[in-house]
Parts: structure tokens; sequence; C-alpha cells
């Protein structure tokens, strides 16, 4: 029996990278990252604003219109009636410092687009400028495009994933409910409508493109947060459950949260060609919040809950990630109050936590792996309002 041995580095690598190395921009709060080769990925938007915006923005004069600038940057999902928001794909060496930057696209919806990497490629997708339409574009570790495949009526790219010699993707177009209130009253609510692609990841070309019965059923219950695991399955979550689909068999759908409390609500999900996991939080009080990562390895036959020894911040505002290593041990990375909370949990369910104050100064938008490790993404500088913000990295 392997015995498993938790290594945790006791120094912090500190970046002296300045605001003219780092990519500058009005960014999103959330951000998409990932290791290709010795780089670091980081897909992320930003709001163009105008002169007029971001005076208003720091200098807001009463009764004038809000704008997006004015909007607390801890503020996630936001979303403009048009699609103000651009989408970049920056490459940052392990300084941090910008190697190269790549256009994919534009969006109403302020989430980070989705990124896949593969024997030193990467692959990423967005909306464009003109509504209904997207592009899910290949790059090398240069940012030379290799293909680029544009679809129409579609606005975005949701989730991707690279298997054997596919790309698959969940995209979509949305679509209104009638949603009704107290009163009489009623109002109209977006939600996705999901087709499963696959592309050649070779030469770009379509393979399938299907419609999603049973997973569009449940985007109009409040399901989202999609997540491909394989060449033909995903899984769709909210608060108090997950489900995983079958991109062949669109008449039924399995709920995998049968072990969930009542009492505790997904924060965030991911998954492989044969596991799931998601991190959980026990509502309750000071003394009795906790959070909890649920994993289940099906072809080991494994299935654990572990308790992380990590305090949830009462506010809402902590920021969660679930990373995987080689190996299948769970990294579950809680920042709360400016301190970098890592909790490795094995193949058994045994976790163990560290917590480093002081090598965050500002809000993390993003975390990945690198070499194994887990890293941070920060942006500096968009706490104020009207503020523009510097990507900054931190390794762990």
């Amino acid at each position: 029996m392997k015995k498993l041995i938790f290594l945790t580095l006791t120094s912090v690598i500190s970046l002296n990278v300045t605001a003219q190395d780092a990519p500058q921009g009005y960014f999103t709060s959330e951000a998409s990252t990932l290791a290709i080769g010795e780089d670091i990925a980081v897909s992320i938007k930003q709001y163009n604003p105008s002169q007029e915006e971001i005076k208003q923005a720091s200098h807001p004069k009463a009764n004038a219109p809000m704008n997006f600038l004015q909007v607390p940057f801890i503020v996630t999902n936001a979303s403009l009636f048009n699609n103000g928001f651009e989408s970049v794909l920056y490459c940052l060496d392990k300084t941090g410092r910008l190697k190269w930057q790549r256009p994919l696209g534009f969006s109403k919806y302020s989430g980070a687009s989705p990124l896949a990497e593969d024997s030193g490629f990467l692959y990423a997708g967005e909306g464009m400028r003109e509504d209904g339409k997207i592009q899910i574009q290949k790059f090398d570790s240069n940012g030379r495009v290799i293909w680029s495949k544009i679809l129409d009526s579609l606005q975005a790219v949701n989730s991707i994933n690279i298997s054997g010699k596919m790309l698959n993707a969940l995209v979509s177009f949305d679509a209104n409910r009638k949603v009704d209130h107290a009163g009489k009253t009623f109002s109209y609510e977006a939600y996705p409508v999901y087709f499963f692609l696959q592309l050649n990841i070779q030469t770009g070309d379509v393979i399938r493109k299907e419609y999603q019965m049973m997973g569009n059923y449940m985007s109009s219950l409040g399901f989202a947060n999609p997540y491909v695991n394989s060449y033909a399955s995903y899984y769709l979550s909210k608060k108090d459950s997950a489900v995983f689909f079958s991109a062949d068999n669109q008449k039924s759908a399995n709920v995998v949260s049968e072990d969930l409390p009542r009492e505790n609500s997904i924060l965030t999900l991911t998954a492989g060609p044969s596991e799931n996991h998601y991190l959980t939080i026990a509502n309750g009080d000071r003394s009795t919040a906790a959070y909890v990562l649920f994993s289940d390895f099906y072809g080991a036959k494994k299935k654990y809950a572990s308790k992380l020894d990590v305090k949830p911040g009462l506010d809402g505002y902590d920021r969660c990630y679930l990373l995987q290593t080689k190996d299948d041990i769970m990294i579950s990375v809680i920042v709360k109050d400016r301190i970098a909370n890592v909790c490795y949990t094995d193949k058994d369910g045994k976790s163990s936590c560290t917590g480093k104050k002081g090598i965050l100064t500002s809000t993390v938008v993003g975390a990945g792996l690198y070499k194994e490790q887990p890293y941070f993404i920060e942006v500096e500088g968009r706490d104020k309002p009207g503020g523009i913000g510097t990507i900054k990295l931190v390794s762990y």
C-alpha cells in the first residue's frame, strides 16, 4: 500500500513585476486559468469604458446613471444588455510577465471564457461582437492561431473538454421563461439552451452538434454551472443538487448529489471521466458552518465526504476553487480575508489544510496548478470605483 505524504511548501515566491510588464484593463472578477508548459494562460473579460464613464465612476454625480465600473469588484455573474464585455486570452511567464495576448470574443456576461489544454495547445471559445455567433479557437504555445471555427445561431461557449482527438463543448443561446411573483406580477428570466458540440482537434471540423433535451429541461428549472467532463457527458448543478447527463441519452439524467445533507449548498464542481467532486458549505452560525468536500471515484468505488479545517466567512465572499492533481489528490482553494487556505484531500477522504497570511494583496479571480502546486490570479487596482486593474500572479 502506498503511503500518501502531504507536501506543504513553507516559502512564498514573491513576483516583482511592474504594471508595465503585466496585463492591465477594467477586468471582471472571474478568470479561467491553467498551466501550459512553463507558462500560465489566463482568460478574463474586461469592460471598455468611455472617459465619461471612468470619470463618473471615480467622481459620481448625483442622479447620474450608474455604470459597470461602479459595481463592487467582488460581484460575480454580472450581465449587460449588449455584448459589452471583451474576452482576452493572456499568456504569462512564471514570474507573471506578459508574453502575448489574443482576443477571444465578446459577451454580455462577466464569467470567464472556458479554457482547455492538450499537448501544448490551448483551446478557448466565446461569443462574437455580432450577436448570434460564437468562435472556438486553437492556439499554439506562442499564441499562433492554428484554426478558428465560427458557428451561427449561438451566443455562448459554456464549457470545453479535450478527449482523445475531439474537442467537446457545451454551447448555447439564451431563452426566456416567465416567472410569477406575488401581487399578480411577473418577470422574464433568461436561461441557456444547450447544444453538445464536438470538433476535430486537428482541423476544427464539426463532428456533431446536438440539442440537449434533458439538459435544457433542467436548465429551465435553474440548473446551471455547466461542466463537460468527457467526450459525451457533462454536469449541471445548482445550490442543492448536481446532475450528470449523457449526450447520447437525453431521456434521463442521474442525480450525483444524493448524499448531500439538506443544510449543505454546492459552491463549485469539477469532474473527470470517471469521478466527480463538489465543494459545499454547511450553512449555520459561526460555530457550525463548515466546508465539506464530496467525492465519488466510480472506478475505484471510493466515495467520501471530507470536512475541511477552514472556517467559512459569514459574509459569503469567500472565493472557492477545486483543483485535481495527476495522482487524484483534490486541492480545495479557499480565499478569505486575504488568507489563502489550501486543503489537500487524498482518495480515502483524509484532508490536511494550511493557510498563509500576507501573500495576497487584492481580490483573487482564479486559481490553478503549476507543476502540481497551486497558484492564484489576482487583480490589483479594481477595488476602487473607476480604477484600472493589473493582473498579478501569486505562487503558494
